[in-house]
């Protein structure tokens, strides 16, 4: 028979306390015996969850506001972790921070002899307590909004630090033994957290270790089980437990990639469509300033009169020019007023300037336009010389002020619209051209516009409602397109035909007046088209007049006194290009004859490979034939201006008029125009006038051009013979044996003599041809 008696008595071994209890034991004989037996402390742990941020990554900043050491953890969890009066003589034996879990391992441990027979009850029961302390007492943590949780470490924790292995919401749990059932994992799983699904390894797989996978709803529910359970031992298994990378449902996936032909256009779509509704406003803001020139120096007076007097007095050049430029505008007095009459009026129609180049028809709309507090000006010159299609939307946009303006989402839609056209059969409608950014652009600048002309309504409103209209000329914006239709390209022809419906709808909506400068002449043509149902207000410039073309060279050369200078200048006409190459070339040491005769020399040589196309290459490419300008080089050096429809129905042009537009949108002449009809021919240049005659006393050149119109003629002639042959013995040889009719007798004459007039002009003609031959053989 065994009885118990026991002492306590407090031993510290390796800094724990030990237990020794007395046994005595009694034999048969009544006699007893004592003996001494050492009981061991028992230890337990207990986990900490939501002690720190949990860490995803191996840089996450925020694990860099918690480093502690193991003492500060100590006096925190003897300060506020652990409740008063702790049963079983508790101990703490030492803390384990576990930073990547956010939490913390403590490590304790009970006197064994005062917890009786069941110590799992006994470590229960400290883990309630130290649970119920957490949840009455602590405050929540200022990373999470959430309080410290405590959980009883069944297993034995696996410390680690791999840089891998991060916390997930799913853990593996690997079976040493037999497998477990779904019921057994969730008892043990449950009480960290909801528990979202488990799965068993399937039971014909043959992978070694066995084992199931728990997925939890948090991520802190995996860490506490990881901390808890790893190493148990249920139902004679032991559990490894380790975090698995989430595997996320790919349902959404799998029908976003299986139905491209819906999923792709729709997140292009919205993509493109969010980029447009950001960034939109912003456009609209940086071309408002172009508009109102909110960030022109120029438009505050103390700006202005700090460069008038710093920069414009050394600029001494830009002042003379532009006194220069004046003197030679000062004869166009009507067509300046006109002009200004037409800004004054509210926008009705297009305000066409036109006329040829170097006539001075920037300088006269700038002139009339430096003082407009609304403008935009878009050089259609400098777009001409674009390369390619994107940086033509660059040169546009940074003239209008259009930014951001992303110029590859042109070639990005039309690769993603390809890309949908090879998966799915049909085209998604993605794709962008240049000229649909384009017209985004102009929509944007006539928002602008919009937003202005409201605003300044909105100041005037009570002048608006008396007078009907804006208040000052100054108010209402000005849009100048200069350079329309410089170039006629196919490249370039959704540009123009863009730039006139827009300018149409600036008009229509009275949001501007919009001044086209062009030197083609089939630029009204164009513009009536994208405003038909109201006349365009045409404003022609013409060559200045001998006077002010003298005052202009005399004031650029400081003198009035050299030798022939009047009469160089009467040769050279009023074209400002040329006056600026003549004075530029006078001033390089060229006396006036010289400097005309190598303007003249030039301007042959331009001639002649413009006209007729230098090599017989380049000759096909032209709209006329060489002898049909031939033909009106020698009629205007006779009559200096020749009658339009004279040449359109000469032999040579038979009413062929594209000939002589394309001869004008070359340069080579001008068509001048009367009551809205043309009705005569004038060289492209006053200087040309000069070079005719030049071209004309070319003997051999015009022995050549003599002998190849004639030639022509010729040939037409012979045509004419061969028909009046045919018919007359179409004739004779219906009337076998038998008098021609006296009904017949008229015609029959009138073929006989026509062949003797067509074969008198080949017989002349044929003289004249080896007269020239002849003088080409001496020459």
């Amino acid at each position: 028979m065994l009885s118990l008696r026991s002492t306590r008595k407090l031993v510290f071994t390796r800094g724990l306390p030990t237990q020794r209890r007395f046994l005595t034991t009694t034999n048969g004989s009544g006699l007893g015996s004592v003996t001494e037996q050492v009981l061991e402390p028992i230890k337990g742990a207990v986990y900490y969850d939501n002690v720190y941020p949990i860490r995803f990554a191996r840089f996450d900043i925020r694990n860099l506001l918690f480093q502690p050491s193991k003492n500060s953890l100590e006096k925190r969890v003897k300060g506020s972790f652990l409740p008063e009066n702790l049963p079983y003589d508790f101990q703490v034996r030492g803390v384990e921070p576990r930073l990547k879990d956010g939490g913390m391992l403590m490590y304790y441990s009970i006197n064994p002899l005062k917890i009786g027979t069941d110590a799992v009850n006994a470590q229960r029961e400290v883990v309630n307590r130290i649970r119920t302390h957490l949840e009455s007492g602590l405050k929540v943590n200022w990373f999470n909004g959430q309080k410290t949780n405590a959980f009883r470490v069944k297993g034995e924790p696996f410390i680690e630090d791999m840089l891998t292995k991060y916390p997930t919401s799913r853990v593996r749990v690997e079976f040493q033994g037999a497998d477990l059932s779904i019921e057994t994992l969730f008892r043990e799983f449950r009480p960290f957290g909801k528990i979202f699904d488990i799965q068993l390894q399937s039971p014909a797989s043959k992978d070694l270790p066995r084992y199931a996978i728990v997925q939890f709803s948090r991520i802190r529910s995996a860490t506490s089980a990881k901390n808890c359970v790893h190493g148990e031992v249920v139902n004679g298994t032991r559990l490894s437990v380790a975090y698995e990378k989430t595997m996320k449902a790919n349902v959404i996936k799998d029908w976003i990639t299986s139905h491209p032909r819906f999923t792709v256009p729709f997140f292009a779509a919205s993509s493109i469509g969010i980029i447009y509704a950001i960034f939109d406003p912003i456009r609209v803001f940086f071309v408002t300033n172009q508009i109102t020139q909110r960030f022109n120096p120029d438009q505050y007076p103390a700006l202005r009169w700090l460069r008038r007097e710093t920069i414009d007095r050394l600029t001494l050049f830009k002042n003379k020019k532009d006194s220069r430029q004046s003197s030679i505008l000062g004869g166009r007095e009507q067509d300046e007023a006109r002009l200004r009459d037409l800004l004054q009026e509210a926008p009705g129609s297009f305000i066409l300037v036109t006329g040829p180049q170097g006539s001075g028809k920037e300088d006269l709309v700038k002139k009339l336009t430096d003082d407009s507090k609304h403008k935009i000006v878009i050089d259609c010159k400098k777009i001409s010389g674009a390369r390619n299609d994107n940086e033509l939307l660059k040169i546009l946009a940074k003239q209008v002020g259009y930014f951001p303006l992303f110029s590859f989402l042109v070639g990005a839609t039309n690769l993603l619209d390809s890309f949908v056209s090879a998966t799915t059969g049909q085209k998604a409608g993605l794709s962008s051209t240049t000229s649909s950014q384009i017209k985004k652009i102009l929509e944007c600048i006539a928002i602008s516009l919009h937003s202005v002309v409201r605003k300044i309504r909105s100041q005037h409103e009570e002048e608006i409602k008396e007078k009907g209209s804006l208040l000052e000329e100054d108010d209402i914006p000005v849009v100048i397109i200069d350079g329309f239709m410089y170039k006629e390209t196919e490249q370039l022809q959704d540009l123009w035909t863009n730039l006139a419906e827009w300018g149409a709808l600036l008009v229509e909506g009275k949001l501007a007046h919009v001044i086209f400068v062009s030197k083609n002449v089939a630029a009204l043509k164009n513009l009536s088209k994208a405003l038909p149902q109201k006349p365009i207000d045409v404003v022609t410039l013409r060559d200045a007049s001998p006077e002010n073309a003298m005052a202009y060279v005399q004031h650029a050369l400081g003198t009035d006194d050299l030798p022939e200078l009047k009469d160089s200048v009467s040769l050279l006409g009023g074209r400002l290009t040329d006056l600026d190459q003549f004075i530029q070339k006078v001033k390089m040491g060229f006396t006036p004859i010289e400097a005309i005769n190598d303007i003249i020399h030039k301007s042959l040589n331009e001639l002649r490979k413009n006209a007729f196309g230098g090599d017989f290459s380049k000759q096909k490419q032209l709209q006329w034939s060489p002898i049909q300008i031939w033909y009106l080089i020698e009629e205007i050096v006779k009559n200096a201006e020749v009658n339009y429809d004279q040449v359109v129905f000469s032999r040579l042009f038979n009413g062929n008029e594209e000939a002589l537009h394309a001869m004008e949108y070359s340069g080579l002449i001008s068509i001048i125009h009367a009551r809205g009809r043309p009705y005569a021919i004038r060289p492209g240049k006053p200087v040309y006038y000069s070079v005719f005659a030049e071209l004309l006393a070319d003997a051999q050149f015009a022995s050549k051009m003599t002998i190849l119109t004639n030639k022509q003629i010729i040939s037409e002639e012979n045509e004419k013979i061969a028909k009046y042959e045919h018919e007359l013995k179409e004739i004779h040889a219906a009337f076998v044996n038998l008098r021609i009719p006296k009904e017949m007798e008229g015609r029959t004459k009138w073929l006989v003599e026509n062949v003797k007039i067509s074969h008198e002009k080949v017989s002349t003609l044929e003289k004249e041809n080896k007269l020239a031959l002849e003088e080409l053989s001496q020459l």
